[in-house]
C-alpha cells in the first residue's frame, strides 16, 4: 500500500494503536519508541523529493505467516528474520519504521517505508517483475530455512506473468537470439534495481552465467560465450544511472563515518574538559 502524502504521524500512531506491539527501526537513528524524532527523520528525508500532488512519500506493508501450530516466541523470531531478509533486497537503503503485532490469532508485521532512499531525491518504485522475483526469493528462503512451517509455493510458478501473443511467441521462437536477448534485459534490469555494491552486482551476474566487463568507456556482458554491449542492448542509461546510485551510496556512507568519527571527537574533548575542569576545583580546593 502506498500513500501519497506525507502521514508518516498518522501512520505511525496506527501502528502503535495496539495494546502488544514490538517495535523496530532499519537506516533510522531514533529510538523507533520516539514518535517525534522517528516521523521528524522521515519528513526530512521526504523534503529530497520533488512536491507533487499524487506522488508516493511512503509505503505501508504487511509481512505474516500461514497458519501454524508454531509458539508466538518461534512466529515472533521468523517474522523478524523474514523482514530482515526481505528489507535488505527491498528496501535496504530506505527509512524504515517496524511494528510487531503479537495480539492477533496469526501475528503479523507493519513496515512503513520511505518511498526514497536516504537523501535521494527520487522514488523509487519496484517494477511488478521484480517485486514478482523478491517474494518467490522470500517464499524459497522461507522454505528452505523453516521446513517446521507449511510449505508454500504461491510465487513459484509464476501465475501472474502475462501471456505472450501466440503470433508474437511464434516470432521469438523463430528468433532466438531476441528473446535471449530479452531476458538477459530483465535480468540485467533486476540486478540494476537490486544491486547496493559494485562487488553485490558483479556476483549475482555471475552467478546466473554472466561476465561483467568495461573496455575503455564501453561497458558490456559476456553470455554464452557472446558478447553483447549494454549500449546494443538498450540498457546505456539504467546502467549510468546505476553506477550513480553506488555512487550516492559510497558517498553516505563516508558521511556517516565521518560523522561518528567527528562524534567521537567530540565526546574525547568533552571527556577531556570536563577532566580538566575536576582538576581545576581540586587545585582551588588546595
Amino acid at each position: 500500500m502506498s500513500r501519497s502524502s506525507t502521514s508518516f504521524a498518522s501512520l505511525y500512531d496506527y501502528l502503535t494503536r495496539e495494546s502488544d506491539f514490538e517495535l523496530g527501526a532499519y537506516n533510522l537513528y531514533s529510538s523507533p519508541h520516539d514518535k517525534e524524532k522517528i516521523v521528524d527523520e522521515f519528513m526530512k528525508n521526504a523534503d529530497s523529493l520533488q512536491r507533487a500532488r499524487g506522488k508516493n512519500y511512503l509505503y505501508h506493508e504487511i509481512i505474516s505467516l500461514s497458519k501454524n501450530n508454531l509458539s508466538i516466541q518461534e512466529q515472533q523470531h521468523i517474522l523478524q528474520d523474514l523482514s530482515r531478509e526481505y528489507l535488505s533486497a527491498r528496501a535496504e537503503n530506505h527509512l524504515v519504521f517496524t511494528a510487531l503485532h503479537k495480539d492477533k490469532e496469526h501475528i503479523h508485521i507493519h513496515l512503513m517505508i520511505s518511498a526514497n532512499e536516504i537523501g535521494g531525491d527520487k522514488r523509487i518504485r519496484l517494477s511488478k517483475n521484480s517485486f514478482a522475483s523478491i517474494q518467490k526469493d522470500m517464499e524459497s528462503y522461507l522454505n528452505e530455512r523453516y521446513p517446521q512451517l507449511n510449505p508454500t509455493e504461491h510465487y513459484q510458478h509464476g501465475k501472474g506473468d502475462k501471456k505472450t501473443p501466440r503470433k508474437e511467441q511464434e516470432l521469438k521462437t523463430r528468433k532466438k537470439s531476441s528473446s535471449r536477448k530479452d531476458e538477459l534485459c530483465e535480468t540485467l534490469r533486476t540486478v540494476f534495481e537490486k544491486a547496493t555494491s559494485e562487488e553485490y552486482f558483479k556476483n549475482t551476474l555471475k552467478n546466473r552465467g554472466i561476465d561483467f566487463y568495461i573496455r575503455g568507456k564501453t561497458a558490456g556482458i559476456v553470455f554464452e560465450d557472446k558478447k553483447y554491449r549494454l549500449n546494443t542492448l538498450g540498457l546505456q542509461s539504467e546502467y549510468n544511472q546505476f553506477v550513480n546510485k553506488l555512487e550516492r551510496i559510497k558517498n553516505r556512507k563516508e558521511k556517516r563515518a565521518e560523522s561518528k568519527i567527528d562524534s567521537r571527537r567530540e565526546q574525547m574533548k568533552n571527556t577531556r574538559t570536563a577532566k580538566s575542569s575536576e582538576k581545576s576545583q581540586e587545585r582551588q580546593k588546595e
